[in-house]
């Protein structure tokens, strides 16, 4: 354990200053998400009330739900609840807020890591495919279609792939996802998601391969006699790989959190974004305020996750840290 310690400091010394600032980062946004519900027009106990609304029952529900104590205070019990987990109760389904995202999360989850894979698996083969062909037809073609895939947002995608596949082709289902889930209803979801990324990746690989091939270790293993293929994939990829590994699970963090809302919204799929989107619509407080904040934890430690393994595999990052 003494010898695990002395030996990576460096690391642990990173990790307990990136979770120092993390927390500060999730604390700003928080602090930001609150202030801005509060300057909103609107007001969700009117909302709630609906054809039902007296003043008696105005006041009653504002005091209930804490709304007629000072701004400041009101942050300062949201935070020291949502640090003992108690997220408290929706303002428009009386639910514990605890129980809708235990519910919701696992389907983002389910999306964001199909997405994920699948820019995993088309991204990095084209990428390098792209690096070996540098400047050919098919490098060209790539590079064109990338920027049209960038140059449109992606719930238009989603919706033409619904236009193509399931109201042209009949194909695959529109929306939801499905009683059990099943394949059929993750692939639209997930090829819309995905799109950007893999777009983003597949030159980015392309990149970082290019770079790695002008380095004197390639020009020594191509002296040797090594074919174009072990050259490519056993050392250029392998050493490409941190940055390339890195990257992609950055964007992956940005995929689930942020790509996600949209799409979820498009396919009617039950997850923490059209949750949020549900939340802002109905002027649901708490949840909003429970959504973001879970957000911004993920966000924040999938950051940190992602350029500790990067550390753990490249010697040169390590190096960085010391």
């Amino acid at each position: 354990m003494k010898n695990f310690l002395s030996d990576n400091r460096a690391i642990i010394t990173y990790i307990i200053k990136r979770l120092l600032i993390g927390v500060l980062v999730v604390l700003f946004a928080s602090l930001i998400t609150f202030s801005l519900i509060h300057l909103a027009p609107g007001d969700p106990i009117t909302e709630m009330l609906g054809v039902n609304y007296t003043p008696e029952l105005y006041a009653q529900w504002r005091a209930y739900y804490g709304l007629d104590l000072p701004i400041p205070v009101q942050y300062v019990n949201f935070i020291s609840r949502a640090i003992t987990l108690d997220f408290g109760t929706s303002l428009t389904t009386g639910e514990l807020i605890s129980k809708m995202i235990l519910t919701r999360l696992p389907a983002t989850l389910t999306l964001g890591i199909a997405a994920v894979i699948l820019t995993v698996v088309v991204a990095i083969p084209l990428g390098v495919l792209t690096a070996l062909k540098a400047n050919s037809f098919f490098d060209n073609f790539s590079r064109i279609t990338s920027l049209g895939v960038l140059s449109l947002p992606n719930f238009w995608w989603a919706l033409l792939l619904v236009y193509v596949f399931s109201i042209g082709l009949k194909l695959l289902p529109v929306q939801g996802m499905g009683m059990p889930p099943d394949i059929a209803h993750l692939i639209l979801p997930t090829i819309a998601l995905a799109s950007a990324q893999i777009a983003v990746t597949s030159r980015l690989v392309r990149a970082v391969m290019l770079e790695e091939l002008t380095k004197d270790y390639i020009r020594t293993a191509r002296a040797k006699g090594l074919s174009e293929r072990t050259v490519m994939f056993k050392h250029a990829l392998r050493n490409a790989l941190p940055t390339i590994i890195t990257d992609i699970g950055h964007r992956a963090v940005m995929t689930i959190v942020g790509g996600a809302v949209i799409i979820e919204v498009v396919f009617s799929w039950p997850g923490m974004g059209r949750l949020m989107i549900t939340s802002f619509l109905d002027l649901d407080y708490p949840l909003i305020q429970i959504t973001i904040l879970i957000m911004a934890v993920v966000a924040v430690l999938s950051n940190i996750i992602w350029d500790v393994a990067a550390a753990m595999l490249d010697p040169r990052i390590r190096k960085g840290m010391m």
